[in-house]
């Protein structure tokens, strides 16, 4: 029996044995580049919360003493999972944030770190919503609302599609004062993301900032 290195750059030989080369099933990877461990929310497409926090998660938990494996049970999902969020070791999406925070009897902000001066993208973590809900909610396509988390105008500096699935005229468009959303929209968003008009408007403030 003789064992022959191949090209494989993970390092597996194939064995040759009489006139049949068996190859062991192996994971391909390029020459040089380490595997990045990909997270369960990554994997199925949907963005971790980031403003989610692990401490409030683990006082949360002792307040109400209650174990990992028994929220877990709760939860219909393995107790490692409740372990790993309350250690600060995985991420967690908006989905199970609200059923966590349900479990524990809190609303999906308690279980986060509020900043002073929120974005549009932070009040929406909040509200443990996405962005395809939000922009659901309110009647938009979902890159529309990418820009506005931006600080952008997409489909507000002119009369346009998003404008009139919102219902808003030229005339809203041309008297929203600069920096700001017109008051139609930061209502509609207030409404999805919980809070009032004016917070939007300040939050929309802050991501125009951040962005510059």
């Amino acid at each position: 029996m003789l064992a022959v290195p191949n090209a494989d750059p993970v390092g597996h030989h194939a064995v040759i044995t009489g006139s049949t080369t068996r190859t062991p099933a192996v994971t391909y990877r390029p020459a040089g580049r380490r595997q990045r461990r990909v997270s369960e929310e990554e994997r199925v497409g949907r963005p971790s919360i980031p403003l989610f926090d692990s401490a409030a998660l683990a006082r949360a938990l002792a307040d109400a003493q209650i174990s990992a494996s028994e929220l877990a049970k709760r939860l219909g999902i393995d107790s490692s999972w409740v372990r790993q969020w309350a250690g600060g070791n995985r991420g967690i999406n908006a989905e199970r944030l609200r059923a966590l925070a349900a479990a524990l009897g809190l609303t999906p902000d308690q279980l986060q770190t509020r900043p002073t001066n929120p974005t549009l993208a932070e009040l929406r973590s909040l509200a443990a919503k996405t962005q395809a809900e939000v922009a659901d909610e309110i009647g938009v396509a979902r890159l529309v609302l990418v820009n506005w988390e931006d600080g952008g105008r997409k489909g507000l500096a002119r009369p346009s599609a998003t404008s009139s699935a919102l219902g808003l005229s030229g005339e809203d468009l041309k008297s929203t004062p600069a920096g700001q959303l017109p008051s139609q929209v930061a209502t509609k968003l207030g409404r999805a993301l919980g809070v009032d008009a004016e917070q939007v408007q300040a939050a929309y403030a802050a991501s125009a900032a951040r962005d510059q």
